[in-house]
């Protein structure tokens, strides 16, 4: 067996941190959800006056793209082609804003992000919290 690597809540923390804080540096209120590779939430942070709907946005985007191992952007741009049977996989919300976490090409988790008035602003908050990972 082999040393699987685990996605830690002080590591979930830390990417919502600096997601957090691209937020702020955009003047954008969201809702930042990490899960782990089962798509389990680790940690969330709901920024003051974001719709309460966008808690459930942001995990369901982190949980796809934990689950299917893809940005949702991929998932947002296929159902776009009018590929609508991705819509019939289980678990699914095809919207960007949505990236696994990978560490040695394995998904260890993911971040998602939502409430930003563009699904574009989303990612790019998201993009800041996965960036802690590069470190």
């Amino acid at each position: 067996m082999g040393d699987k690597p685990e996605l830690t809540l002080d590591a979930a923390k830390h990417a919502a941190a600096a997601a957090e804080t691209a937020a702020h540096t955009k003047g954008i209120a969201v809702t930042v959800g990490v899960v782990d590779d089962g798509g389990h939430l680790i940690y969330l942070a709901r920024l003051d006056h974001v719709a309460s709907g966008m808690t459930d946005a942001a995990i369901m985007k982190a949980q796809t793209a934990a689950n299917y191992g893809l940005p949702t952007r991929m998932l947002e741009d296929a159902v776009a082609q009018g590929h609508v049977s991705y819509l019939n996989l289980p678990g699914i919300l095809p919207l960007e804003g949505g990236l696994p976490i990978l560490i040695d090409g394995r998904v260890i988790g993911a971040i998602g992000v939502a409430g930003a008035q563009s699904s574009e602003d989303d990612a790019a908050i998201a993009r800041a919290g996965l960036a802690t990972f590069a470190r």
